[in-house]
């Protein structure tokens, strides 16, 4: 489930819970001009045990395919997590994403 007007929407397979990720919080770890490249990604991160998924962003004409972790109520949540992530997968750089729409 996403909200309509959305300005990021799930990538093709991704499913949501019936809650509303609005106002929740993620931690993005990539961003892929290809989709593949971040089924890939998100993928190894599943595989891994992380609660991970992609979703679709248009960011000046162009389609960008964006991974995350996670889905936390606050922002101290996440940011905790963030830095535990970042450790476990030596992932080099990472965010704290509000979902606002």
């Amino acid at each position: 489930w996403w909200p309509p007007g959305a300005r990021t929407r799930p990538a093709a397979g991704l499913h949501w819970s019936a809650q509303s990720p609005v106002g929740k919080y993620t931690v993005q770890v990539a961003s892929y001009s290809a989709e593949n490249e971040a089924q890939k990604m998100a993928a190894d991160l599943k595989a891994k045990g992380f609660s991970s998924f992609y979703t679709s962003a248009d960011a000046k004409g162009q389609t960008w395919y964006r991974v995350s972790v996670g889905l936390f109520s606050t922002q101290d949540e996440a940011s905790k997590f963030k830095s535990k992530l970042m450790e476990e997968t030596k992932i080099s750089g990472a965010f704290i994403q509000k979902i606002v729409k």
